[in-house]
C-alpha cells in the first residue's frame, strides 16, 4: 500500500471531525495508553497469512475491526462510503460513556470481551466510520510519530539495498526494514494497533482482488470493491492524526 498524507479526500477527515460536533467528545486527544487502561484490550485475530503474532488492541477498536473483518470485506465501497453521522456518534458515545465510568478505577490492563452494542442499529459503513473516528482521536494518529512515517515512506519509495542485487533480495530486505522501523516505537500496544490496521486493510485489498477476477471476464459487471489506492488516500491522513488543532 502506498504511504501518503494526501488530502485529496480531505472531506473524509472533515466528516470525522463533524461527528458529534457540539456534543461532548472526551475521547478526542486520548492517548493510546488510556484507551488500554480504561477500556481493556482484546486479541485481534487476523487470517493466518496476515498475522504477525499475537495482537492485543483496545477493545473498542477491536469491536469495530473484527466486525469489518468478519462481515464487511465484500461490502461495496468499504471505507469509502461514509456512515450515518447520528449512528456513528451513538456507537462512539457508547464507548465514551464506558470510559467515563471507568475513569476513577485503578490503572489496570484487562482482557475484555469486544462486541458492538446490541441496542443500536448499524451497518458496515457506520462501523468503518467508527473505526476511523477512533483512530482520528489518537494524538499522533495511528503511527504516533513523524519519524516512523518518514522511515516507512523512505523504505517504500526507495529500492533497498541496491538495484544491482536484484528484486529477490530487496523483497526480503524491505519487510525486515519495515519491522525495524515499527520496532522503534517504544509502545507495544502501538505496534499491535499498527499491525491490526494494516492487516485489516490488506485483507480488504486481497478480497477486492479475489472479487475482481470473475468480473474481468465480464466487462459489463460493475466492480465497486475498495482498492489499495483508495485505501491509501482514505487512511493516509489518519497515519499522523489531526493536524488541524
Amino acid at each position: 500500500m502506498k504511504l501518503s498524507l494526501s488530502r485529496r479526500r480531505g472531506g473524509s477527515i472533515s466528516e470525522l471531525a463533524a461527528i458529534g460536533r457540539g456534543k461532548r467528545d472526551t475521547l478526542k486527544g486520548m492517548h493510546l495508553e488510556d484507551f488500554v487502561r480504561l477500556g481493556g484490550v482484546t486479541p485481534f485475530v487476523l487470517p493466518l497469512e496476515l498475522a504477525p503474532g499475537d495482537i492485543l488492541i483496545p477493545t473498542c477498536m477491536h469491536a469495530a475491526a473484527a466486525f469489518i473483518l468478519n462481515y464487511g470485506l465484500k461490502t461495496p465501497g468499504l471505507f469509502r462510503v461514509p456512515g450515518n453521522p447520528t449512528t456513528t456518534y451513538a456507537l462512539y458515545d457508547y464507548y465514551q460513556k464506558q470510559f467515563e465510568e471507568n475513569s476513577n478505577e485503578p490503572v489496570v490492563q484487562t482482557i475484555s470481551l469486544a462486541r458492538l452494542p446490541s441496542h443500536i442499529r448499524y451497518n458496515v459503513h457506520d462501523v468503518t466510520h467508527l473505526l476511523k473516528k477512533l483512530l482520528h482521536c489518537l494524538p499522533g494518529g495511528l503511527l504516533g510519530s513523524p519519524a516512523v512515517f518518514q522511515a516507512l515512506y523512505n523504505i517504500h519509495s526507495f529500492v533497498f539495498p541496491d538495484p544491482s542485487l536484484g528484486g529477490h533480495i530487496s523483497d526480503k530486505v524491505k519487510p525486515r526494514m519495515i519491522a525495524l522501523a515499527l520496532a522503534s516505537t517504544n509502545l507495544h500496544f502501538r505496534i499491535s494497533l499498527i499491525c491490526a490496521v494494516f492487516g485489516l486493510l490488506r485483507a480488504v485489498s486481497l478480497t477486492s482482488d479475489f472479487e475482481m477476477e470473475p468480473r474481468l471476464r465480464d466487462p459489463h459487471e460493475p466492480f465497486t470493491a475498495t482498492k489499495e489506492v483508495a485505501l491509501s488516500i482514505i487512511f493516509g491522513p489518519l497515519l499522523l492524526g489531526d493536524k488541524s488543532d
